[in-house]
């Protein structure tokens, strides 16, 4: 971002250091190491942009962390929030996929994994169901700093018409093995160039998540198994697999209970894409291949429940639940 920008400031804050030598950085970045669950009242009404991704299984109270950030962002500043589903979804469609556990022995292998890394987040203490209500159900329509309804409609030279928005989340599908096709060529080779790096990504992620899940209390054994199972899924595709992104975003109001200010004038090369406002479908507004946008809160709701509607309602055993019981 910051050789893409050379005239912005760019800063990125983690729990750790980067790992990369100040000599490569360039001149108009630099990093703090700082664990964002303290607050960031250093930061407030300082920047344009605030991008904040894959944080929510670290976050100990999501609500407080979402006024904090957006605190940091100047009046008409955007926050961007893009964090992960721990949930998988199948073929185009992009319905629920099971869990294989005692309760779904047909249930994929690969999302074992995933449902526990998020059982082990949240037994450490982090508020990730709260990130997944909101990012995915509530968007940043109840944000007293965000402004929920303006819209900026620009016209650019009599061509084509561009929303510059208010409020809106979005959810991006990204195929775990080169089995997505489409009609259009170059987007069909998009997607099978995207599915054949997710899946190699992925054969390597979910057995990064070992060390955790063995110290959650599940067995080295099991662990192993599961991954093994899932390698095989991955190579076979017959389930159709994605990894869902989720993302929410909206502008800094200009003060209380005001709209954000109007937009800078941008000049942008007059280029008409096709299908510049998007298709509708029934998961969505879609702009270009298994990237779905959700204009209002209803909207947003709506494709959560279809999303969901398929869920398991009861909890797989755990460890840690029998040595709850063994010690009573």
């Amino acid at each position: 971002m910051a050789k893409e920008f050379p005239h912005a400031e760019v800063i990125g804050v983690d729990l750790s250091p980067c790992p990369i030598s100040a000599d490569e950085l360039p001149v108009n970045c630099r990093f703090e190491v700082d664990d964002i669950n303290l607050g960031l009242s250093h930061f407030e009404n300082q920047f344009d942009v605030v991008h904040i991704r894959l944080v929510g299984s670290g976050i100990k109270d999501f609500r407080k962390t979402m006024n904090d950030v957006e605190g940091c962002l100047k009046p008409g500043g955007m926050v961007i929030w893009i964090d992960i589903d721990y949930d998988l979804y199948s073929h185009d469609t992009f319905g629920y996929t099971p869990v294989a556990s005692e309760l779904t022995p047909t249930g994929a292998w690969l999302q074992r994994p995933l449902y526990e890394m998020r059982r082990s987040a949240v037994l450490g203490g982090s508020d990730v169901h709260t990130m997944e209500k909101v990012l995915d159900e509530e968007g940043l329509w109840g944000c007293r700093l965000i402004d929920q309804e303006t819209q900026v409609n620009r016209i650019l030279h009599g061509l084509y018409l561009i929303r510059f928005s208010r409020c809106k989340t979005a959810s991006m599908y990204l195929p775990l093995g080169p089995w997505a096709k489409s009609e259009d060529p170059i987007e069909n080779q998009y997607l099978t160039y995207v599915g054949a790096l997710m899946r190699q990504d992925i054969r390597s992620g979910h057995r990064a998540v070992h060390p955790l899940l063995i110290r959650s209390g599940w067995s080295k054994e099991a662990v192993n198994d599961w991954s093994d199972k899932a390698d095989l899924e991955l190579e076979s595709m017959k389930d159709e697999m994605s990894l869902r992104i989720r993302l929410a975003w909206g502008r800094k109001r200009s003060g209380p209970a005001k709209p954000a200010p109007p937009l800078p004038e941008l000049e942008i090369i007059p280029i008409p894409p096709p299908e510049t406002e998007g298709s509708s479908t029934p998961l969505g507004r879609r702009y270009f291949p298994y990237f779905f946008v959700h204009e209002t809160q209803e909207d947003s709701k709506r494709h959560a429940a279809m999303r969901n509607r398929e869920k398991l309602k009861e909890t797989p055993f755990h460890p840690a639940s029998a040595r709850n019981v063994e010690n009573k």
